[in-house]
């Protein structure tokens, strides 16, 4: 299966324009948000099941995750990708032992690459075909690696060492959207990330991830065509 991913700083409106962009995503081929996945996983594991898509898509999605889960297939996946994808396991595990963050947060962002691993070693265990577009894919978490504030310098050459080891997407997206505005959202609703932050504090992280995603941006878009941008102007 192919994987889209979207990629931008905190508030560019990644999440919010997922399903809109799925509908308007230009392919003859279906099109998947991690929850469809898990619900075409469940359907091909236990066909008989099937009768039940005759419900609303949300209705048939909540279920499945419910399966899902419940199996703990979320957490099978994520074993198998910390075994398959050694050596970006360790990368990450060194580069976080070594940041001047809290324990809680280093727990987190490993956390946050495993549900990442998840979602392409899900998609890859699907029978059927088709397009898989995330907003946490393994070039937006180049951002997850840059969230202190303490954290002023960001070397290039340990991006590109990342970016070496993460598993291929088939396109990348990069949305832009005014600084201000993304500052603005993230104010309103920081998330746990940004929990408890005054707004200097999450201007900074914010800057902090801009200079990194694009980074990323940059090396990616000078050895594959495989990306492009959109922006969001409110």
């Amino acid at each position: 299966m192919k994987i889209v991913e979207l990629v931008g700083i905190p508030g560019s409106g990644k999440s919010y324009i997922l399903p809109e962009f799925k509908k308007r995503y230009n392919t003859n081929e279906k099109v998947f948000l991690y929850n469809d996945l898990i619900s075409q996983f469940i359907l091909e594991q236990l066909p008989a099941l099937s009768f039940l898509k005759i419900l609303p898509t949300k209705i048939q999605n909540k279920i499945f995750s419910k399966i899902y889960f419940s199996q703990k297939y979320d957490i099978i996946f994520q074993d198998k990708f910390e075994k398959q994808y050694a050596s970006l396991i360790k990368f990450i595990k060194n580069y976080n032992d070594k940041r001047p963050i809290k324990l809680e947060y280093k727990a987190a962002i490993f956390k946050w690459f495993l549900k990442t691993g998840e979602y392409y070693l899900l998609s890859e265990n699907v029978k059927a075909k088709g397009v898989l577009i995330i907003d946490e894919g393994f070039v937006q978490r180049v951002s997850s690696l840059f969230i202190s504030e303490l954290e002023n310098k960001i070397l290039k050459e340990d991006i590109v060492s990342y970016l070496k080891l993460i598993p291929k997407f088939s396109k990348l997206i990069y949305v832009e959207r005014d600084f201000n505005l993304c500052l603005r959202s993230r104010v309103e609703n920081p998330g746990y990330r940004l929990k408890g932050s005054d707004n200097d504090e999450i201007k900074k992280v914010l800057k902090i991830n801009q200079t990194a995603l694009t980074m990323a941006y940059s090396i990616l878009k000078k050895e594959t065509k495989l990306v492009a941008s959109i922006v969001i102007n409110k």
